[in-house]
């Protein structure tokens, strides 16, 4: 990955951690930001303020004037100014003990001795500001260089074509609870899910499993089973269909989004284990795509791209219908896996 693409990918990560573009020094004064605000900004923008830093603004700059990516010298001669006349801004923090500081040695010190390391001079230094001046200085700074680190990122954006690409391997990511050389990997028929601790299973305990199912998981199961094969027919039987929403069910007003939407879901199985509100209103179920053979999860886990069902139970008939995809089971509806056959 070269600087510039390194450069992108971190203020991406960047806007998706702070959720908002830059700050606006003329439309926003210091007690419109947190501290906490604040200091998040400044440890995340750390890597782009410092000389030693691999992206330090200033050696993306250096490699946006090689000739090849043909951007233009003004455009990058306006952000070095904008650069220089920060490092050179005419703020001294003079300390209790008579000792001066610009603006960018406070901030590094703020940095290495409070939020990043455990420099010892730089907590002596930093502890001699009160919290109010500690926050006016972060303000100075963020508000002046987060503007210009957006800047550059889209003059970065909006001129090159960049490819970045990094291999994220085929399988699916899981989160185990169990210590690190412990988990038992013995999914092998369903390549993709073979991170899990778990095993491959087969007909007869498929069989032992179902026959075990109480009527009314039985009844669910085979709904979701019916929904996932009328949603997937090349025609589409919206009568069916609707019979396995319920009437203020989402999905009944995007039937063909959603058809096209399972039909591009690979192997898509259907996990037997049913979690349920403690009133019993809802009920939960997964559905797990690029299961190729049926296998067992046999312990805690947290896997990653699967499906969520919520069903409703008609409180005069008792009887359960889909209501709505949603992102995750609810913690209180206990998010495990944890012996589920996907099958």
């Amino acid at each position: 990955m070269t600087r510039i693409e390194k450069f992108v990918f971190l203020m991406d990560e960047y806007k998706k951690i702070t959720e908002i573009n830059e700050m606006k020094l003329n439309s926003i004064n210091r007690n419109g930001q947190s501290y906490t605000a604040l200091v998040l900004r400044i440890m995340l923008l750390r890597k782009f303020t410092q000389k030693e830093e691999d992206v330090y603004v200033v050696k993306v700059l250096n490699d946006l004037k090689d000739s090849k990516h043909k951007l233009n010298n003004n455009d990058i001669a306006n952000i070095e100014n904008k650069i220089k006349k920060l490092y050179t801004i005419e703020i001294t923090n003079v300390l209790p003990n008579s000792k001066e500081q610009s603006l960018h040695h406070a901030i590094t010190d703020y940095l290495y001795g409070l939020y990043l390391h455990s420099d010892s001079d730089k907590i002596i230094n930093s502890n001699l500001n009160n919290d109010s001046m500690k926050q006016q200085l972060l303000f100075e700074f963020v508000s002046n260089f987060e503007p210009i680190v957006y800047e550059l990122y889209n003059l970065v954006k909006e001129n090159l074509k960049l490819n970045i690409i990094i291999d994220a391997g085929n399988k699916a990511q899981i989160i185990s609870y169990r210590k690190k050389g412990n988990i038992n990997r013995n999914v092998k028929k369903s390549p993709h899910w073979s991170n899990i601790h778990g095993n491959d299973i087969f007909d007869d305990e498929i069989l032992e499993y179902i026959d075990n199912l109480n009527i009314q998981e039985s009844k669910i199961i085979q709904l979701i089973y019916l929904f996932q094969s009328l949603i997937t027919e090349s025609h589409l039987n919206h009568v069916k269909i609707l019979n396995t929403l319920t009437l203020g069910s989402p999905i009944r007003n995007h039937i063909e989004e959603n058809s096209e939407a399972f039909k591009e879901i690979k192997n898509l199985a259907v996990s037997n284990k049913i979690r349920y509100s403690k009133n019993m209103k809802y009920a939960y179920i997964h559905l797990i795509p690029n299961v190729e053979s049926a296998f067992e999860v046999t312990d805690k886990q947290i896997l990653t791209g699967t499906y969520t069902v919520r069903l409703k139970r008609n409180r005069l008939t008792g009887v359960y219908k889909i209501e709505k995809f949603v992102d995750e089971v609810p913690n209180v509806y206990l998010m495990m896996f944890e012996r589920n056959k996907f099958r």
